[in-house]
């Protein structure tokens, strides 16, 4: 039976798969020990110690203190995040007082630009940021 003489058989018809349904499945060797990956995609998380919130939230403001004044949306691709993800960080650097926006409002069509400048806070917090150490202490 070919697919198309398939599609007039009632028994087949509903299951979407036509003569595919009567194909054998072999497992391949390499992928038997694959199991299912259940877990989900959690944002890297800061330090305890650290000045900000999550990890996004100082590559986004490290990115906006040594490219200052640049539209909203060139910072997502300077900290190499989405989109999404750079604003989510935006408003925690808002909140923590680390940047404030400009809004300029150019004469043409769409929103108007977002300038986003450093304050002294956020240069600060990037200094100590970085001045952390990330090494995990030795057993000796």
């Amino acid at each position: 039976m070919t697919p198309y003489e398939s599609h007039g058989d009632p028994s087949r018809q509903g299951s979407g798969l036509g003569s595919l349904g009567d194909l054998v499945t072999v497992p391949a060797e390499e992928f038997a020990d694959w199991g299912r990956d259940t877990s989900t995609s959690q944002p890297p998380v800061a330090r305890k110690d650290s000045p900000f919130a999550s990890e996004h939230a100082y590559r986004l403001c490290k990115a906006i203190v040594e490219h200052p004044l640049q539209g909203s949306s060139v910072y997502a691709k300077l900290a190499g995040m989405s989109p999404k993800t750079a604003q989510k960080a935006r408003g925690q650097l808002l909140a923590a007082g680390y940047i404030r926006e400009r809004v300029v409002n150019y004469a043409r069509r769409g929103p108007p630009t977002l300038l986003l400048e450093p304050l002294p806070a956020g240069e600060a917090a990037v200094r100590s940021y970085e001045s952390l150490s990330w090494s995990a202490p030795c057993a000796s």
